[in-house]
């Protein structure tokens, strides 16, 4: 029996990238034609957007599932730096605060085990879709205001 490999998760520095992948069909553009950073390009069901560590993944290439795909590259100290998202009460009071940070989450079975694989999230951990939205709306307003925040442009920019 060959040896098995076992992957574990490693911690991510205030130094390193993430590559975020961004299909074609969440890239919305303004009536100038520019991208408008939404929300959409941050979403995911678990509230746990998908990302790919830069120094691990082999390259931004690798990340782009179609040709019309895009990819970020965001800043992990920036990340961590966007602060607390509040979950509101009924009458719009912040109950609780959640931090947004990254972590490295290896997917997969070996031998096809996605070692690069990290996660944006939520701690304490919530699946209150308002507070995720907050979360969303805190990566694009993020990405919106960095220089030049495309690793690859999507389609509708090139």
């Amino acid at each position: 029996m060959a040896d098995e490999v076992t992957w574990s998760a490693t911690p991510i520095g205030p130094g390193e990238f993430l590559y975020r992948r961004v299909p074609e069909g969440k890239v919305q553009l303004d009536d100038g034609g520019s991208m408008r950073f939404s929300s959409r390009i941050f979403r995911d069901r678990n509230c746990r957007p998908s990302t790919y560590r830069a120094g691990m993944c082999g390259g931004a290439t690798r990340i782009v599932q179609h040709a019309d795909d895009g990819v970020l590259s965001l800043a992990v100290s920036a990340i961590r730096e966007l602060g607390a998202v509040a979950k509101l009460n009924k009458d719009g009071v912040a109950e609780r605060h959640h931090a947004i940070n990254v972590a490295h989450m290896p997917e997969g079975p070996p031998p096809t085990t996605d070692y690069a694989h990290a996660e944006i999230f939520l701690t304490p951990s919530t699946e209150h879709d308002k507070t995720c939205h907050r979360m969303y709306e805190a990566l694009a307003y993020m990405a919106r205001d960095m220089a030049n925040p495309w690793i690859i442009e999507p389609a509708a920019l090139r």
